[in-house]
């Protein structure tokens, strides 16, 4: 039968528990001191990005994380403190090695380069050409830059403001890239692009409602054709006068096209215009300015 210890041995039993107990209340109130928000994880600090996308470095920058950036694309403009390091198509592999990230941001990246980046650092690849991939790519973004609570809003803005259906009765518009040749352009934005939903936001709809998946562009003849209620050119850049005028003026000699009759061609130049991130909202607010009172034929 087993005997309750006395004496020395008993004190020692003793001690032994009270310090099991101090131990315990330290514990305790250490784990009360931890932070308890993801934004103050030593996991957030650790991390270095190095962004070869325009769209996941304007949606870092969004989403209050820019000091995680530590090398941006050679096609992004800001922030202009941190070191190029070329393209998702034509990386700068030392460039990105020299910065030392602790992972790579791409957007619809396939082929060498991805394996030969991943040599580098973990790459995290996004889908990001439509509406629906560009805003579960932002939640996914967010969620891996600890940024949940603001991706989740800002990917719910853009579902909002570009997530509408067109109204079948309003003006039928061509959407158009700017064309570098100065002649009528004719490459259109896709219905089923993420640019696709800037009509509709602006109470549009857009003049070719078959979803493309090859090269979106139509030749003279298919433009006439199709004879759209309105035409809008989208221009990268400031708003530029001579510029825009050279452009509309290319359009005069298409002449049969009712959107020269109803005066309903005009250019929109957006230093976004080319965004496939949050700028794309800051763009639908300048195209709804300026195809304000646009009617069908």
């Amino acid at each position: 039968m087993r005997t309750s210890p006395s004496g020395p041995w008993k004190s020692l039993e003793r001690l032994s528990a009270l310090s099991m107990f101090f131990v315990s209340l330290l514990l305790c109130f250490a784990c009360s001191r931890a932070p308890t928000s993801p934004e103050l994880t030593p996991e957030k600090k650790k991390q270095r990005i190095a962004s070869l996308s325009p769209a996941i470095t304007a949606t870092i920058q969004e989403l209050q994380a820019t000091e995680k950036l530590v090398g941006v694309s050679d096609y992004c403009s800001t922030p202009t403190s941190l070191p190029q390091l070329g393209t998702a198509i034509t990386p700068n592999f030392e460039a990105i090695a020299r910065v030392a990230p602790t992972w790579i941001a791409a957007t619809n990246l396939a082929g060498s380069s991805a394996e030969q980046l991943k040599a580098i650092a973990p790459l995290n690849n996004y889908a990001w050409l439509t509406l629906r991939e560009m805003t579960g790519s932002i939640r996914a973004l967010g969620k891996k830059i600890e940024r949940q609570t603001a991706a989740n809003a800002l990917a719910e803005h853009l579902e909002k403001e570009l997530g509408q259906k067109e109204n079948p009765q309003a003006p039928k518009v061509l959407l158009v890239w700017e064309s570098a040749q100065g002649d009528p352009s004719t490459y259109f934005v896709r219905k089923n692009s993420a640019h696709g939903g800037l009509l509709a936001a602006a109470g549009l709809q857009n003049a070719i409602q078959e979803e493309i998946q090859g090269v979106p562009r139509l030749s003279l003849e298919e433009l006439l054709q199709l004879n759209p209620d309105g035409i809008l050119v989208l221009r990268q850049g400031s708003a530029d006068k001579e510029a825009e005028e050279k452009i509309l003026q290319s359009y005069q000699k298409l002449s049969p096209l009712q959107a020269l009759g109803n005066g309903q061609i005009a250019v929109l130049s957006h230093p976004e215009v080319l965004s496939m991130g949050p700028g794309l909202l800051r763009t639908s607010r300048a195209l709804q300015e300026i195809t304000k009172g646009w009617k069908s034929e």
